[in-house]
């Protein structure tokens, strides 16, 4: 309803919100259960003020991730503040006023106690199990099955709605790729074509704002119009939106053509956090190690990369002229 969208980050808040808030309700109701005569004070001067008290310091400590710079713990942060505050409304006026229907119930059966008394001595008499006027109870239950459907319903047509969203966009991507590789085919470069592509990727993020897919592409070809600073913005959103290995790995390629070789550095050891056997991400860091003249911790770099993938032919090339350049040192200084 709002243009939001759940992601691998933000869809933690949903057992998070259901877990935590069941803890209001919990409260509550036993303590409506021991002063139900008193019904009217337990919101304003019992637990009301104490659950109140709580869930306020609680939205205010999700709120404090909202201005995050990540994006997932950002709508992380939002999720959970605008879940707790439904959470507290729906305690302090959906509760209470259903606890009032339940109690009208309650009074309005044992108001014909002569009658419920005979009938459950009887019962008692004859060995059947006493039975509780559950009529409340039921209704409480009810009300609580249906508001967990509606969750459930509400969260898979979210879902489906950004799958969707996701769906379409990259439909446009995928249009947007076929220019790019046709402009690349070209002798010289076709700056209409990429800025054809360009406006394709933009319309794609109108679609679906958190697809990484249509950064990558866009930092592409901005490093094929030569401008490295919108490249590397395009880069580094795709990685805050999808902290990926290859998202990472093509940050790390943009920052090597750019001669950032301490940010290139910093890219691969990212992307290796997420996939410490990721050999592509061993040869992008051997080769920022290399050009920041720490030849011993790029020869380590390079044979990770072999080791992890032995068909990987660029990084055995990098770690042969590596070894041969410190071989001819080594020979010098003898």
């Amino acid at each position: 309803m709002l243009g939001w969208e759940f992601n691998l980050a933000n869809l933690f808040a949903v057992p998070i919100i259901i877990g935590t808030g069941v803890d209001n309700g919990v409260n509550m109701l036993y303590r409506w259960r021991e002063e139900r005569s008193k019904s009217e004070l337990i919101l304003t001067r019992s637990v009301g003020k104490s659950v109140t008290i709580c869930w306020l310091t609680t939205i205010a400590g999700f709120a404090a991730l909202i201005p995050a710079n990540h994006h997932g713990i950002s709508t992380l942060g939002l999720v959970l503040a605008l879940g707790g505050t439904q959470i507290l409304i729906a305690t302090l006026l959906v509760l209470p006023a259903l606890m009032k229907v339940i109690e009208t119930d309650l009074d309005a059966r044992s108001q014909d106690s002569g009658a419920g008394k005979r009938t459950e001595e009887n019962s008692m008499a004859e060995g059947e199990p006493r039975r509780i006027a559950g009529g409340g109870v039921n209704l409480a239950r009810t009300f609580g099955t249906a508001t967990i459907v509606v969750a459930l319903v509400l969260v898979a047509s979210l879902a489906y709605a950004a799958s969707e969203k996701r769906a379409r966009s990259d439909e446009v991507v995928k249009e947007a790729e076929a220019i790019i590789l046709e402009a690349g085919k070209k002798d010289q470069l076709d700056s209409v074509m990429v800025n054809h592509a360009i406006d394709d990727l933009n319309q794609a993020l109108k679609i679906d704002p958190h697809n990484d897919t249509a950064y990558v592409d866009l930092g592409f070809c901005y490093g094929m119009l030569q401008d490295s600073a919108k490249a590397s913005d395009m880069y580094r959103t795709a990685t805050l939106i999808n902290p990926s290995p290859d998202n990472f790995k093509e940050l790390a390629d943009l920052y090597l053509r750019t001669r950032n070789f301490e940010g290139a550095l910093m890219a691969a050891n990212a992307g290796l956090q997420k996939d410490p056997h990721n050999a592509r991400l061993f040869n992008a860091k051997g080769l920022a190690l290399n050009n920041l003249q720490r030849h011993d911790e790029a020869v380590e770099a390079f044979r990770q990369a072999v080791r992890y993938d032995p068909s990987l032919e660029v990084a055995r090339q990098n770690l042969d002229a590596v070894t041969g350049k410190a071989a001819k040192s080594g020979q010098r200084s003898q």
